[in-house]
């Protein structure tokens, strides 16, 4: 059960549609609107390489939607966030702050689930991740969560598990939950003989929890959506797969809520088995508290369309959800539709933050009060070949005042076939790991307006000012300073592994420096030299 966050009269929170990013990639996977400093805050993916290919990262803005600031997180490999959540139910403001789940390559060889707590300014307070060294695991969905029975604050993951083979080869559920302090208190493996991945876990106004996804453990060839309920103990209460047995196709369920006026369960994603002409539409799939079916519609055109969050309205009156629609011209374009608590259709606007721009909207939660904000990922009106965090905040009727359009599609009745042969076991593979972050200078622009955003370099950045040889080495290293101003500046120099701990670090007083690494474990590392006015510059080397 996500909390609902009120909202404060005397701030103004209005109607906004912005693009946030720098002159690199970033995407926005999830956002909510914070309480104890208020505004918003967003997580998702940046590609500036600070300190691997793609660090995952964090922007908290007014209320406005002016970037407040901004963090880059993760270590030598690739990282991204997919859910952020505001943890703030504390006596001592310095409790407060942000939990964040996503996926790290960093501290293994292969993809782990990536847990980080952060302070209210980013900063990193602790930080784990959960898998096997020999598959990949994946993180998609956090919530911060009660123990009604004793009060305790934690937090419940959903995702995805490649390690664990007890079900066949193949992928399967992972649900991960811990206390508030990362420690962990209960993990399932859930799956069949098929791809299982759970995209997103809900706890039940009683304390329990379900869960929605995709799984191929079916018959016929065919993905068809998942829902399934778990008590507090993380064991399978009831357990329910939907299906056209008519057509084997893709459907998925990415996201559901708990509505509190009749206890149903309202599931939203895209399908393509019971699409307008099988094309793929989104879906709204409702059900009584005990799995069975109350009522399915989808909606769309015969071009694709997906729904990717929902979240409830009018106290559970209502239903609005984001995701993307590609319109008549064949671009691709957020888009918002609010239906009744039966399914029906209230209003639906396509989102475009510039005129040639690409949009999809990744995740949609009432704002408190004034309506709903909703981020995803938008195209750059300066680089038109990268992609800024997608930030739109709405009122009740979906307008922001300029950049929406209304979208007409169709909406059809229909009666899924149910199944169910799922099997959990107890898994606990969790690492205490060391994130590294820097603050990374994110700047917006407004709906249409493209001189708004500014060509603002990081202070990090990836650049020929350095060069580390031989790589691969097995005895040192040779680094070479190629740049006269940066040289006699001076500096620091730090090498560090996979995990942030420093290995090695000097002063920089010549343009050539030699570093022994000969009694280093075999391994990736990275150097990284800081001059004196805190620019920053980095290379990767592999110690054979």
């Amino acid at each position: 059960m996500g909390f609902l966050i009120l909202s404060l009269p005397s701030l103004a929170f209005g109607q906004f549609n912005k693009g946030i990013g720098t002159f690199k990639d970033q995407a926005g996977h999830s956002v909510r609107r914070t309480k104890v400093d208020p505004g918003f805050i967003a997580a998702g993916q940046d590609g500036l390489s600070v300190f691997g290919a793609m660090e995952a990262s964090i922007v908290k803005t007014k209320p406005d939607g002016t970037p407040q600031w901004s963090m880059v997180y993760g270590g030598i490999g690739n990282e991204k966030f997919n859910s952020i959540r505001e943890i703030y139910q504390h006596d001592a403001v310095a409790f407060d702050g942000y939990a964040v789940l996503g996926t790290t390559t960093s501290f293994a060889s292969t993809e782990d689930l990536y847990f980080v707590r952060t302070d209210l300014s980013g900063t990193p307070l602790y930080s784990f991740t959960f898998g096997r060294r020999e598959g990949n695991e994946r993180g998609h969905c956090l919530q911060y969560i009660k123990d009604y029975a004793t009060g305790k604050l934690g937090y419940i993951m959903a995702g995805q598990a490649d390690s664990y083979t007890y079900f066949g080869d193949s992928t399967d559920i992972l649900i991960v939950k811990t206390d508030e302090s990362g420690g962990l208190t209960g993990a399932k493996v859930i799956g069949g003989y098929g791809e299982d991945i759970a995209y997103w876990v809900e706890q039940t106004s009683d304390g329990e929890f379900v869960v929605t996804g995709s799984t191929t453990s079916t018959p016929g060839a065919s993905r068809d959506i998942f829902v399934i309920r778990l008590d507090k103990n993380l064991n399978i209460v009831w357990q329910t797969i939907f299906l056209n047995r008519e057509v084997f196709s893709e459907d998925v369920g990415y996201s559901l809520t708990e509505n509190p006026l009749d206890g149903s369960f309202t599931v939203t994603g895209f399908t393509r088995s019971f699409g307008l002409n099988y094309s793929q539409d989104a879906f709204l799939l409702n059900l009584q508290p005990n799995g069975s079916v109350n009522w399915m519609r989808t909606y769309g055109t015969k071009q694709p369309e997906q729904g990717a969050s929902i979240d409830l309205s009018s106290g559970g009156k209502e239903y609005v959800v984001a995701g993307f629609a590609v319109d008549s011209t064949g671009d691709k374009d957020a888009w918002v539709f609010k239906t009744d608590m039966a399914g029906n259709p209230i209003w639906s606007n396509l989102y475009r933050a510039s005129s040639d721009s690409t949009e999809l909207a990744a995740e949609i939660t009432n704002d408190g009060g004034s309506g709903y904000v909703f981020t995803g990922k938008v195209e750059s009106p300066l680089f038109t070949t990268n992609e800024d965090y997608y930030l739109v905040n709405l009122d009740f009727n979906g307008k922001t005042g300029a950049c929406e359009k209304e979208f007409t599609r169709a909406w059809k009745k229909h009666e899924p076939s149910t199944y169910s042969d799922f099997q959990a076991v107890d898994v606990k593979d969790i690492r205490v790991v060391c994130t590294q972050y820097e603050k990374a200078d994110y700047v917006a622009r407004k709906c249409f307006d493209r001189g708004s955003l500014g060509v603002v370099a990081p202070q990090t950045v990836p650049t020929d000012v350095m060069s580390v040889s031989p790589n691969p080495t097995s005895t040192s290293i040779k680094v070479l300073f190629q740049d006269v101003a940066t040289k006699e500046d001076g500096g620091t120099i730090v090498v560090f592994d996979r995990n942030g701990k420093i290995v090695y670090k000097g002063a920089v007083t010549s343009d050539e420096m030699q570093i022994p690494v000969e009694n280093l474990p075999i391994d990736v590392y990275m150097v990284r030299f800081t001059t004196r006015d805190g620019k920053q510059y980095q290379k990767k080397f592999i110690k054979k």
